[in-house]
């Protein structure tokens, strides 16, 4: 049980990126993939935040700009996740707390790239091979809602690669 209000806030706003974390995989349009994501990325930033995880959180909260940004203005979206790649390091920098920010760089530069995909399968590839640096660093900043949410929606985003995979396969007919 949380020891103060401050940390049920953070499982609270954990739960709801938790399930946007695990709707995500489920959806087939780069479009609302990237809309429950940025819900994502807020979510646990503001979890992150609340748990003085200072490298998630800034790495979140660029995440969601990003989000925002390939969401609202396409092209500018494209440029602005090369920004944000380049600004991993001097928000790690600031941010510093040794082994997690490197795991968060390792996660966060997977997701930035991932979402710079216009085919969602290569998204989807880049997005788990992001997972265990996510669950890894969520493991070692006791970021709970947030590591369950990492294995589960892995499971899920494989569960998503596999009927992309097989929907594009030549003589593929949708059964009921």
């Amino acid at each position: 049980m949380p020891d103060t209000s401050q940390d049920l806030i953070a499982l609270i706003i954990g739960a709801f990126a938790l399930a946007c974390s695990l709707g995500w995989p489920l959806f087939r349009s780069r479009k609302a993939i990237l809309m429950v994501q940025l819900g994502s990325s807020l979510g646990f930033g503001i979890q992150y935040a609340l748990l003085d995880a200072w490298t998630g959180a800034a790495f979140c909260f660029l995440s969601a700009i990003q989000a925002l940004t390939i969401l609202r203005y396409a092209d500018l979206g494209q440029r602005f996740s090369l920004f944000a790649l380049f600004a991993l390091w001097p928000l790690a920098a600031v941010t510093w707390a040794g082994v997690p920010s490197l795991l968060a760089i390792a996660a966060c530069s997977l997701f930035l790239i991932g979402r710079m995909q216009t085919d969602t399968i290569r998204l989807r590839l880049y997005q788990l091979a992001a997972a265990p640096f996510v669950m890894t660093y969520d493991v070692w900043m006791e970021a709970h809602a947030s590591l369950i949410s990492g294995a589960c929606a892995a499971v899920v985003a494989l569960f998503g690669l596999g009927r992309d995979w097989q929907e594009r396969q030549p003589g593929y007919a949708f059964a009921v």
